[in-house]
């Protein structure tokens, strides 16, 4: 969902697409909306995922990946049994997932510290911006090595640093979904 769009589009994609496929539990008064499980993303109707946002292009990589999840063709103790080179590989296999997603997915989704998500078009900027000047990011990487991945975070942090966005508690906002209205954070 988070493929060249950028980050505030993807959260309100990722939002819609929850709230509609999700299930929800309330917490101390609170309306919680939880992830859809590959069942209900595989048992949606197209047009709801659409209007929710994805395109036709995303829509048929994220049934795909959906697909060889339910198959067992690919399961997160498979990604965490290989290296992260192998592992990377792996989801590359499934189309529509290239080498950006599938370092996004270990990185953010495994913990695997030792992949940078490449080509990312924010990193050179969100660079600049942490160092105050332009640096080699081959150089940067080749420095951290293992660690690598840390620096993914590092810049994501000094973004929203710069957007005044840290400390601040997020917005809620409320929902309307088949007549109920959730909170969102």
């Amino acid at each position: 969902m988070f493929q060249q769009v950028s980050l505030q589009s993807a959260r309100a994609i990722m939002r819609r697409v929850i709230l509609e496929l999700g299930t929800t539990v309330e917490l101390d008064g609170v309306p919680l909306a939880i992830f859809p499980d590959v069942e209900a993303f595989l048992g949606a109707n197209d047009a709801v995922l659409r209007a929710a946002g994805l395109s036709t292009g995303k829509l048929a990589t994220l049934w795909r990946v959906g697909q060889a999840i339910a198959s067992g063709a690919i399961s997160e103790a498979m990604l965490d049994a290989r290296s992260s080179a192998d592992a990377g590989h792996l989801l590359s296999d499934i189309k529509g997932i290239g080498p950006w997603t599938a370092a996004v997915i270990l990185l953010r989704g495994l913990g695997r510290l030792d992949v940078f998500p490449g080509h990312d078009s924010s990193v050179a900027a969100n660079l600049v911006l942490a160092a105050g000047e332009r640096i080699d990011i081959g150089a940067a990487l080749e420095t951290l090595g293992s660690q690598r991945g840390m620096l993914y975070f590092c810049l994501l942090l000094a973004r929203l640093e710069a957007r005044g966005e840290i400390g601040r508690a997020s917005d809620v906002g409320t929902v309307a979904r088949s007549g109920r209205a959730y909170r969102w954070p």
